[in-house]
């Protein structure tokens, strides 16, 4: 009655979905069966659309506050309860409360996708009573591998193979073979399991379907999510001793057998010929070996055993899981067999049709020679890779941590391309999907190496090595194109500096013609003014002195006036010659020597006073363009003339400051000097200051002046070493010419 209750609220439930002013479903529609969420599209799901459930818990987890599975009748769908968790450890909400099986809950929430299937995200969760679970479903196994049934209850029946201890919240995991599949159930109260009833029982159990997926919700495997002991009903008890089920030879596991129980505990014996304690060994009896997996069992190299175990069939080659082991006594392990790894990877067969093969060798010791490639280690606690070519296939051989140290000695010489006989467990891998071929294809192997002993080195590697040769390539490689690089930087560099040499000496042929055309221009004019002006000039000056002798004791006043006049005339034929002088004197001078340019032409000057100028020299000379030289000498002319006339001067010291980058001429005098911020300028009709500061600024250079009343008067003209030597080229006396000055 209850169910039929809980069925018309549901029906009414979705009979009645909230609806707008024109009659069309509006986005506010409250999901109110499982049904109706299981149907929604992944996209459709992620909207988190309102949902109100209500319905009977047939799961929870251990977990507190985790998830729990309700069916409302008619389907179980999968509610998380962590959203009500979170709230409830931040303090904003009650702790939920535990809602075990048979709880009747109404559930208010929003949807989501889950990770497999949509789920309830619940909000709230509301108690109402009590009911009776509902019956489980006993759908086929296709029905239980297509993953359609997510979180529904069903009953499974198959052999237990493994019961797994309780983990943190204390689940417990079991491990059935149900019609050839694995299939995993976590019973929440694992503690209530027996294992030892358990295993090897043919049980029948009861829980919430919850397949296993990958990272892409792909269904991977079975799982179904049970409670505890009450869910289990055992239909075929196991047997009390696991060592009286059925014998069979190790060669001859999962061959044809009229009488054949796949998923039992089968009994067979061998030889320990590696161990793993309580993880794996290998077994090997005659020429089939055979790898034995269990957590409990603690056996040595050359052990004999007798094992219970259950035959793994999800692998190509039959191994052994969850073995109960029975220790028998000590034999000599079999010996390694030489062989390369052609020889594994392609076995002999017995038949060609059926490529069923003679022998393998899985699970059987061997021996090969090979070439090391890589080595690396494997775990902090001495376990040791090695990946190394045999007949021109790479395997990988482990060294396992837990047992003897790797000698350093032996460490040093286990390097790329040494030559190494290695001796270990064969352990073989096949194709991915092995079950959809006709033909097994072996595609590789692996060494288990149980000491350090089974690593022989034969050669050490050349020291050739592949890794030498590519750090030789590498490196020669890098010096081409750095040889490539620089030379092409040189061309470069060598086409811009021919460029720039072209350009040079383009300038100083066309400097070298300016010059010539100065030269001549200055000598015409010289020619002209000596033959013309300088002679007329003269002339009157004769007549002057004639006119004046005549007048014999004239008018004293005329006498004057003409003395007058014939001292003008006088004057402006001094000027004439100093102009002409200094048209000319640069290139008469001969010797390059400016300071005895300057002593020379400081004595030349007739009006000047005898020893009025004096001409110093510091630091090492250099030489000067005559462009510069014939400009400070008329600087030195004019700033001499205007200490006499306007400074009455009574000394001039000239000294030529000779500096590694520079040359500074400084003119001192004694006159009375003026105020340097008021002198007249050219509007005024004086030109002589600025003439030189125009002078100056033709070279490159600049001019200071600095003077005052009664302290005389300082000029310092300052002109750049480059500058003063790559304006014009100086001729020397054996007609070579200066290539610095020429800028070279």
């Amino acid at each position: 009655m209850a169910w039929l209750a809980i069925a018309r609220i549901c029906a009414a439930g979705q009979a009645l979905p909230e609806v707008g002013a024109a009659g069309e479903t509006q986005e506010t529609t409250v999901l109110r069966s499982a049904a109706e969420i299981r149907a929604l599209p992944l996209a459709e799901a992620e909207r988190n659309g309102r949902v109100e459930l209500e319905g009977v818990v047939i799961w929870r987890s251990a977990r507190r506050n985790h998830a729990i599975i309700v069916h409302d009748g008619r389907m179980a769908i999968w509610v998380s309860l962590l959203g009500m968790g979170a709230r409830w450890e931040k303090g904003l909400a009650p702790e939920p409360p535990v809602f075990e099986p048979g709880t009747v809950v109404l559930v208010k929430g929003r949807t989501g996708p889950g990770g497999y299937a949509p789920v309830v995200v619940a909000e709230d969760v509301v108690r109402e009573g009590t009911a009776p679970l509902p019956e489980p479903l006993r759908p086929p196994i296709e029905d239980l591998l297509s993953g359609s049934m997510d979180a529904q209850p069903v009953e499974v029946e198959g052999v237990v193979q493994e019961v797994t201890e309780v983990n943190d919240v204390g689940v417990a995991s079991v491990m059935m073979m149900v019609d050839g599949h694995v299939c995993r159930v976590d019973a929440e109260r694992g503690r209530e399991l027996q294992r030892e009833e358990l295993i090897d029982a043919r049980v029948r159990v009861r829980g919430a379907l919850t397949p296993l997926f990958n990272l892409r919700s792909q269904l991977t495997g079975l799982k179904l999510s049970s409670m505890g002991r009450d869910d289990f009903h055992i239909v075929t008890p196991a047997p009390a001793d696991p060592f009286q089920s059925a014998r069979v030879e190790l060669g001859n596991l999962r061959k044809f057998s009229p009488a054949s129980k796949p998923y039992h505990r089968v009994v067979t014996d061998g030889v320990v010929t590696f161990s793993m304690p309580k993880r794996f060994f290998f077994l090997q009896n005659g020429k089939t070996g055979v790898r034995v997996s269990s957590t409990e069992a603690v056996v040595a190299v050359g052990d004999t055993v007798t094992v219970a175990a259950f035959v793994d069939t999800t692998r190509t080659l039959a191994a052994l899981n969850g073995a109960v082991v029975r220790k028998t006594g000590r034999a000599e392990v079999p010996a390694a067999e030489m062989m390369g790894a052609t020889a594994i990877l392609r076995p002999q067969f017995r038949d060609s049709s059926k490529r069923v093969a003679l022998a393998d060798y899985d699970g059987r010791l061997v021996s090969l020679v090979s070439h090391i490639q890589r080595v690396e280690r494997l775990d902090e606690h001495g376990g040791l890779g090695v990946v190394a070519e045999s007949d021109g296939q790479l395997f990988a051989a482990a060294l396992p941590s837990g047992g003897a140290a790797v000698p350093a000695e032996l460490l040093g010489k286990l390097v790329p391309g040494a030559e190494v006989r290695f001796t270990g467990l064969c352990d073989l891998t096949f194709a991915e999907e092995t079950p959809k071929l006709d033909l097994i294809d072996i595609t590789g192997f692996r060494l288990w190496l149980r000491s350090p002993g089974d690593m022989e080195v034969l050669r050490s590697p050349p020291w050739w090595t592949p890794a030498r040769l590519r750090a030789v390539l590498v490196t020669v490689g890098l010096v081409l194109a750095l040889v490539a690089a620089s030379n092409i930087a040189l061309r470069r560099l060598l086409r811009r500096r021919t460029r720039r040499l072209e350009e040079v000496m383009r300038s100083h042929r066309d400097s070298e013609l300016e010059f010539h055309a100065a030269k001549e221009e200055r000598q015409r004019l010289a020619s002209d003014m000596h033959d013309g002006l300088q002679q007329l000039l003269v002339s009157a000056a004769y007549r002057m002195e004639a006119a004046a002798a005549h007048m014999g004791e004239g008018p004293v006043a005329a006498r004057e006036q003409l003395t007058a006049a014939l001292r003008a005339l006088s004057r402006a034929q001094a000027g004439l010659r100093e102009c002409l002088w200094g048209l000319k004197e640069v290139d008469d001078a001969g010797e390059d020597d400016f300071a005895a340019l300057l002593r020379h032409a400081s004595t030349t000057v007739e009006h000047w006073p005898k020893g009025l100028v004096t001409v110093e020299v510091s630091g090492e000379p250099f030489g000067l363009s005559r462009q510069v030289m014939g400009s400070l000498l008329l600087l030195m002319q004019e700033a001499v003339e205007n200490s006499c006339k306007h400074g009455k001067s009574t000394a001039v010291r000239v000294t030529l400051h000779y500096f590694p980058d520079r040359l500074e001429m400084a003119i001192r005098d004694n006159g009375r000097g003026f105020d340097s911020d008021r002198v007249p300028g050219t509007r005024e009709g004086h030109l002589g200051l600025e003439s030189m500061r125009l002078r100056m600024k033709w070279l490159g250079g600049h001019l200071k002046l600095t003077s005052s009343p009664g302290n005389g008067t300082l000029i310092v003209g300052h002109v750049g070493r480059a500058a003063a030597e790559a304006l014009l080229p100086v001729t020397r006396k054996n007609g070579s010419r200066s290539a610095t000055q020429a800028g070279i």
